[in-house]
């Protein structure tokens, strides 16, 4: 591994934001360590508020990058997971973030698969891996009915409807959490939600391999109906040389939206135990 970042191919930077304030950063962080957080499909940095609220590292800042400013790939970008990662890597970059700071990388779901390939390329600085209920870097083919049922919600904009469908996947989530699921769904513009659905579903020929991260990794699993322990636990846990399972109960696929707290706790003892 190297130890900056590899340069972007081609792509542009994607907005970075403060996680606790929402703020859009654009230049020095002065903590040493950053835990750089990856949102999934039709969701935003928003999503891992609550947890960067409830944290308690005073050396570490939390950052989110805002995957829904990319929708398309730029030339030779590869997949288009490895555009998202292409432009998150220019995000840091832009803000002068690739040297001088320890990092943690944190995914949910589809930002799972691209939290994986930017913290592959963070070489010396990357210090450890979180993905939250994250989809198979090899990609997550659907039937024909799944196919149409989440074109169906990447489509829709009518909140009732992205309530009763989150909802399926989220049971525990009530009140400020369903409306952030609500809220982030709904600013998906639908260009970009189609665009991030054939992303995740399509993946990366690099999950096919072993993985490249080599340091400590955190599976955070959950009640989740969709990935399940179980399924991770054979498409994802398998690619990985150095990893741990935390489950957190009475939560669906957005844990960190449903239990802040528990995954806040569970993000502060993994990064302490890596420093």
């Amino acid at each position: 591994m190297q130890n900056t970042l590899d340069g972007s191919v081609g792509q542009s930077a994607l907005p970075l934001v403060d996680a606790t304030t929402g703020n859009v950063v654009s230049g020095e962080v002065t903590t040493r360590g950053i835990l750089l957080f990856v949102h999934g499909f039709m969701d935003a940095p928003e999503s891992i508020a609550a947890v960067s609220q409830a944290l308690d590292l005073s050396d570490w800042t939390m950052l989110a990058v805002d995957l829904r400013a990319l929708q398309q790939k730029a030339p030779g970008a590869g997949t288009a997971l490895q555009g998202f990662a292409d432009a998150t890597v220019a995000a840091l970059q832009s803000c002068g973030l690739t040297d001088g700071h320890d990092f943690v990388v944190i995914g949910h779901s589809m930002g799972g698969q691209v939290a994986e390939l930017v913290a592959a390329r963070l070489g010396d600085a990357l210090k450890g891996l979180v993905l939250i209920c994250p989809a198979p870097l090899q990609g997550y083919p659907l039937t024909a009915e799944q196919q149409d049922m989440f074109r169906q919600r990447a489509m829709t904009r009518d909140p009732e409807a992205i309530k009763a469908g989150r909802g399926r996947l989220a049971p525990n989530a009530s009140g400020d959490s369903m409306q952030t699921l609500v809220k982030t769904a709904m600013e998906t513009e639908v260009d970009t939600a189609l665009f991030q659905l054939d992303a995740w579903t399509t993946g990366d020929p690099a999950g096919r391999e072993p993985s490249q991260v080599n340091l400590p990794v955190r599976l955070v699993c959950s009640d989740d109906i969709f990935f399940t322990p179980d399924f991770l636990s054979e498409h994802v846990t398998p690619r990985f040389s150095n990893i741990q399972t935390t489950h957190i109960a009475e939560a669906g696929h957005w844990p960190h939206v449903e239990r802040p707290a528990q995954v806040a706790n569970v993000v502060k003892t993994f990064t302490k135990r890596l420093t």
